[in-house]
């Protein structure tokens, strides 16, 4: 869980008068917040960082410098890197988007197994046991998913990997990795 250390709003960059926002909430000097955005506190937003409109951020949200979120994208209890872009029509739910990754398009990072079962990490056949039933994913430095992905509860994807468009992910992506998904035509 992330802890928040400020007691008070402090709110800089330009933000669009149909925006809505509520809570504890720190935007950075040059951040841009288009019409219709909601972002719900306690939520950090750095300096640079373009909040396109309809996104909703909710609350326990860090988002770094320089970053982009969608138009339409819900980010819900997670951390995203300096330089990251999240594409619209995405959600990213208590996962980590490292420094410079990209999420495409209609891409999803699940962040609850269907069982409602304990999410575990598991690389290389160790498993390493996380106590929390919501966790979604662990998304490396420059790595990126390709529009239309859904990358299952617990999946680590190493820095400067591509996950091709429309693919399904899970367990554990090395780094430098191709992902694709092959179909019969």
């Amino acid at each position: 869980e992330i802890v928040f250390q400020f007691e008070k709003s402090d709110i800089q960059g330009t933000i669009h008068a149909t925006a809505v926002i509520t809570g504890l909430v720190q935007i950075g000097a040059g951040a841009v917040i288009e019409p219709y955005a909601v972002i719900e506190g306690p939520v950090i937003i750095g300096d640079n960082t373009m909040v396109r409109s309809h996104a909703l951020i909710r609350p326990n949200s860090v988002i770094g410098s320089n970053v982009v979120i969608g138009h339409s994208s819900e980010i819900k209890s997670a951390i995203i890197m300096d330089e990251a872009k999240v594409a619209s029509f995405c959600f990213v739910g208590d996962s980590v988007l490292g420094y410079g990754a990209r999420m495409g398009s209609f891409s999803v990072t699940e962040n609850r197994r269907f069982d409602q079962q304990e999410i575990k990490f598991k690389v290389n056949g160790q498993v390493f046991p996380t106590g929390m039933d919501k966790l979604g994913c662990i998304i490396g430095d420059y790595a990126r998913t390709g529009g239309g992905c859904m990358v299952a509860p617990g999946t680590l994807i190493g820095k400067y990997s591509w996950i091709y468009t429309d693919t399904n992910v899970f367990g554990f992506v090395p780094k430098e990795s191709l992902v694709k998904h092959r179909q019969q035509l």
